[in-house]
């Protein structure tokens, strides 16, 4: 519980923060990435752990599309990294809100957290006018 609790906290915090830093940004251009760190060992596990999460997240019928990847090679290799892209800071709170009725926080708890080191919470602003093409 204890873990729920803080893994909770995180997420407000983050959102604060990100709010405030991103108001001046353009519509559709935020991206939320989750950088997870397994316990060792237990990739397998939580690996099947994400996907029961994902498969009933998806019988509570949530809206949003999360992308995964495993991380195989430098500084965080064995690392997952979750990502959700073309957001405005509004989708996020509607988002939050939805998963907060339907008891997500405790899903995770019961699935991912078991084999889930440390989690971190980023927030990303796409710059259109500093694309390289």
């Amino acid at each position: 519980m204890r873990k729920a609790y803080v893994f909770l906290s995180l997420v407000a915090v983050s959102v604060a923060v990100a709010m405030r830093v991103g108001a001046q940004t353009q519509p559709n251009t935020i991206a939320r990435i989750i950088t997870i760190k397994v316990k060792p060992d237990q990739s397998t596990q939580w690996e099947g752990a994400l996907k029961r999460l994902e498969a009933w997240e998806h019988q509570q019928n949530l809206p949003g599309t999360t992308y995964v990847w495993s991380v195989i090679s430098g500084e965080h290799s064995g690392d997952y990294v979750l990502g959700t892209f073309g957001h405005n800071w509004k989708d996020f709170d509607a988002m939050d809100l939805q998963r907060d009725k339907v008891g997500v926080g405790k899903e995770i708890g019961e699935t991912v957290e078991p084999y889930t080191e440390s989690v971190t919470f980023s927030y990303y602003a796409f710059q259109p006018d500093l694309a390289v093409c």
